[in-house]
Order: C-alpha cells, then sequence, then structure tokens
C-alpha cells in the first residue's frame, strides 16, 4: 500500500498513532494476525521501496530524493523474531522504530495501540476480538460506501474461528442509530408498509396517541390536495 501526498499543508490532527512522520512517499507492508512480520517481510518491503522509487522517478537518472520515502511496517501481532534481530525503539504505545539495511522503518502493531478512537483503523486489523468490536464501533467512514469493508473484514474473521462479542448487525444498527436525526421522514419510514405502520399506530406501543379520527382528518387533506391538481 502507498499513502502519497497530493497537497501541501499540516496532516489531519487525527491520524493514527505512528502516522506522525509521513513523506510524500509513504510504503505500508501489513501482516495479519496469521502471519508475523519477519526479517525476511522487512526485506520484502525494501524491495518494494526500491520499485516504487524507480517507478515515481522521473528516470533513473534523476530519482527522487530518498528523504521523500518513508516505510511502515503494520502487524497485527508483535514481531518477536524480528525483535530479537534488531533493536525496536519504541516512539508510543504499539509503535517502534528501528534501522533495515539502510533504512528507518516505522513498526506499528496493532494490537499493542492505545485504545483510542484515533486508533479505531488499527484496531479493526488487530485480530483480537475486543479491539476489532472497539475500532467498529469509533471509526467514522469519510467515503460513502466504505463501511462494507466491516461486513467483510468480520466475515474474515469468522471464517478464521475468531469469535466476534460486535456483530456486523450491532454495527450497521449503531450507526444507523447515530446518524437518524439526519435522515427525512420519508428515509425514516423507508422499508415501513402502510399496514405495519397503521398497526403500530393504533398499538398500545405508541402511546395512543393517535386516533381513527385523527387518520381520517389527515386521509382527508390529502385527497384534498390530490383533487386540487
Amino acid at each position: 500500500m502507498v499513502i502519497i501526498e497530493r497537497e501541501e499543508g499540516e496532516p489531519p490532527a487525527d491520524l493514527p498513532d505512528g502516522l506522525d512522520n509521513l513523506g510524500p512517499h509513504n510504503i505500508l507492508s501489513f501482516k495479519s494476525h496469521q502471519e508475523p512480520f519477519t526479517p525476511w517481510a522487512c526485506d520484502e518491503l525494501l524491495g518494494h521501496y526500491v520499485n516504487y522509487r524507480k517507478q515515481a522517478s522521473p528516470s533513473m537518472d534523476n530519482l527522487l530524493p530518498s528523504e521523500d520515502f518513508r516505510l511502515y511496517a503494520v502487524a497485527a501481532r508483535y514481531p518477536e523474531k524480528l525483535a530479537r534481530k534488531v533493536q525496536l525503539h519504541e516512539h508510543a504505545p504499539g509503535v517502534y522504530d528501528f534501522i533495515w539495511a539502510s533504512r528507518s522503518v516505522r513498526l506499528i502493531v496493532t494490537g499493542r495501540v492505545a485504545q483510542a478512537k484515533r486508533n479505531a483503523v488499527w484496531e479493526l486489523f488487530s485480530g483480537i476480538p475486543e479491539r476489532v468490536a472497539h475500532g467498529a464501533s469509533g471509526y467514522a467512514w469519510r467515503t460513502e460506501g466504505l463501511s462494507s469493508v466491516i461486513s467483510t473484514l468480520y466475515t474474515h474473521y469468522r471464517l478464521e474461528g475468531i469469535q466476534m462479542p460486535y456483530t456486523v448487525k450491532d454495527y450497521f444498527r449503531e450507526v444507523t442509530l447515530e446518524h437518524l436525526d439526519t435522515l427525512t421522514l420519508e428515509e425514516r419510514l423507508r422499508g415501513f408498509s402502510k399496514e405495519e405502520l397503521l398497526k403500530y399506530f393504533f398499538s398500545d406501543e405508541s402511546g395512543g396517541k393517535i386516533d381513527e379520527e385523527q387518520i381520517k382528518l389527515y386521509i382527508q387533506r390529502i385527497q384534498q390536495k390530490e383533487s386540487k391538481k
């Protein structure tokens, strides 16, 4: 994955932990809970950097400055084998810096970052049920339609045998309730038949605030409006 700077200015204030040092070109490599970030994975990341730098530069004789590139190793699990090979300098909870070959690499362990709203995206990929649930409830989707990622992610975890205490249904219900006041009356009632609505309004559950005479008057007003068209 590559994150490219498109505009000048300050980055958003709520960036997830570990992304405070973003540069013009940022190469990220991710390892899930199934696969640790090993020394070999570091070699792969370095290879991706070399190839990408060639492609992003005007020519081989005019390569972009190496300082324009940042390398990120994102892992769900703490890399025990890598930690025995290099010294990991803790920058923040779950965030470490280390040197691989001639490059500085930022390591982000998604299961160890601080439990905060800004880190919701990391928690979603932590592979830890409680943290995934916390991330799902706290992440603010900035692009319409991306919430379907939650469903795909939960399906993946379920196939891997990870039991989630917070279901996809819970997530969509919570999001709907959170944005309910932004919907029009028609949008809120969408999906209900006339029979269901009438049954509710005449039920004890509705509080008995609408009686038959009110319904008749409302229907008459609608009919009068229709006749004037």
